[in-house]
């Protein structure tokens, strides 16, 4: 921005502001030094440098002008600018992640400033921001809808940045954008909420960077005083929800045989007290008896999988009564919750050729478990909680729907993942391995290659409908490269795709990309087949 006439109106530089300066920032922040301080010591700083303070990690970026970043105990920092062009500064995490933040303080611009949380993914390399308070300037760009959150409504916006600095150096990358129609200095930010949105506009992210509650300022003057946390607490406290870093990565909590009338709301209402999330594997017979907590399960976004029809040992039946007992749960969980499972759990764990050959041909892929907690056996719950004590980044665990005892063992659960660093995840259809849901990127750990950081996930929704045909409307995330295999039902066959190169007309179709982003569709006759076709994804 050095280079911008003078002759530019504010409102003018602080739109090019919106597409430049950001980018810059992180940039160059990451090759700044880090300052040493004695814990919860204050410490100012005032040259471009990135770091760890009082346990949260720190990025303060300035090109010119006079600024400065004083940190105090934990989340808290303050600034002071004058004069300046641009500057970015605050504390957060490294990486980010789906965490709920709370923010407090005070926020005193003259002139063009944002207050927001921002961060980056890789692969695919995108630049984020949650805009809660501006100056002068209110951050636009391209609308790509709305979301409502924490008592407050947002517009979604995408900008577009080619050839420019990013944390990967010169490069052509996207900017998301929520921007709050309301102002306000403090409050709850669901992250998981704006990602999800993000990603259902099809705004896919990556393997998360650095996630920082930040003040930024261009060409203006001003102040701050903000302390952020993860939940609702002080970080470190295993037993607040939220504050897990998921440096670790990601276990698979799961729960067979619900949903049931007296654990499934108890159970969810656990999950969403710890911003936690789990996959369920619901019999038939359940989903169909009780479709309003199939729907419970969709709205706390749990991972749905098939558990067969009514939980028999499915190792002493025909082809045929196998193919009937996952078809029949297929489509009870479709017409209860919505969606088309792509994974599979056994009843029992019993499998063998038939069974696996009943389930690939309706793209499910078998999920059995390397913790078994007992849960099924009477174990206590101290003996349930000690079970998932064992639990590694990328291992499932077996727990089920209906123990009272699990119920009250979760909360304990939850509480040591989060002091060992571990975050729940979903199922990889691919890999059959926990990873981040869907719409956050990878895990934290892309070292650990239980968990790697170039996988991809693939989310479908049904769209419009004829009598005769239906679309299908599909979303990547986690790679820019990828293939994605979709599995049609019965005598379906494809009628049309677009943005994405489709091989195959019936049975298994291949797609790969095609022009720019992360979004396709097809149209599918049904020729009397009206079920959602699954699909599984591949990067690379």
């Amino acid at each position: 921005m050095r280079d911008a006439p003078v002759r530019l109106t504010r409102r003018v530089r602080g739109r090019l502001r919106l597409l430049v300066g950001a980018a810059c920032a992180a940039a160059l922040a990451l090759t700044g030094t880090v300052v040493a301080g004695n814990a919860y010591a204050d410490t100012t700083i005032t040259t471009n440098q990135t770091g760890t303070n009082n346990g949260y990690f720190y990025s303060f970026w300035k090109d010119s002008g006079n600024v400065s970043m004083t940190m105090g105990a934990g989340g808290q920092y303050s600034t002071q600018w004058s004069g300046i062009n641009n500057f970015v500064a605050g504390k957060g995490w490294n990486p980010g992640a789906r965490r709920t933040v709370t923010y407090s303080g005070s926020f005193n611009p003259s002139g063009n400033a944002y207050l927001t949380l921002y961060g980056w993914t890789r692969n695919p390399l995108i630049e984020y921001y949650i805009v809660e308070n501006w100056g002068t300037y209110r951050p636009t760009g391209t609308a790509m809808g709305t979301v409502t959150s924490d008592g407050g409504t947002y517009d979604i916006y995408r900008t577009q940045r080619v050839n420019q600095p990013s944390i990967e150096g010169t490069a052509t990358f996207y900017q998301y954008w929520s921007v709050r129609q309301q102002k306000r200095t403090g409050g709850t930010i669901t992250v998981g909420n704006h990602f999800d949105a993000w990603a259902r506009a099809g705004m896919n992210l990556g393997t998360h960077d650095y996630q920082i509650m930040a003040t930024e300022g261009y060409q203006s003057s001003g102040s701050s005083n903000i302390t952020v946390s993860a939940g609702s607490g002080n970080p470190g406290n295993p037993g607040n929800p939220g504050t897990s870093s998921c440096s670790a990565g990601y276990v698979g909590l799961t729960f067979d045989d619900g949903p049931n009338t007296g654990t499934t709301n108890q159970l969810i209402s656990t999950l969403r007290q710890y911003n936690a999330t789990a996959t369920v594997f619901p019999t038939g017979s359940n989903a169909q008896s009780n479709p309003s907590l199939m729907q419970a399960y969709r709205n706390a976004g749990l991972q749905i999988g098939n558990h067969s029809w009514d939980h028999p040992h499915l190792i002493t039946m025909s082809a045929s009564e196998v193919q009937s007992q996952l078809r029949r749960t297929q489509q009870a969980i479709a017409q209860t919750a919505g969606v088309t499972p792509t994974l599979f759990r056994p009843p029992y764990g019993e499998t063998n050729a038939t069974v696996q050959q009943a389930a690939s041909s309706l793209g499910l892929r078998e999920i059995i478990w390397d913790v078994d907690s007992q849960d099924w056996n009477n174990a206590s719950a101290s003996q349930i909680r000690q079970a998932a004590s064992r639990l590694t980044n990328g291992q499932v665990i077996l727990m089920h729907d209906w123990p009272q005892n699990t119920i009250q063992a979760l909360p304990g659960i939850l509480q040591d993942l989060q002091a060992r660093n571990l975050c729940t995840g979903h199922i990889s259809p691919s890999t059959g391995r926990a990873v981040a849901p869907s719409g956050s990127g990878n895990p934290g750990n892309p070292g650990n290659p239980g968990n790697p950081g170039g996988g991809c996930t693939v989310s479908v929704t049904r769209g419009q409908e004829w009598s005769d045909r239906f679309n299908v409307n599909l979303s990547v995330s986690g790679s820019s490269t990828w293939t994605v295999t979709i599995n049609l039902n019965g005598g379906q066959s494809l009628q049309n795709s677009w943005n994405a190169a489709v091989t195959g007309s019936s049975g298994t179709l291949t797609a790969r990309p095609s022009g720019s982003g992360n979004s396709f569709g097809i149209t599918v006759y049904k020729n009397g087949n009206t079920t959602t076709p699954t699909a599984s994804c591949t990067s690379g």
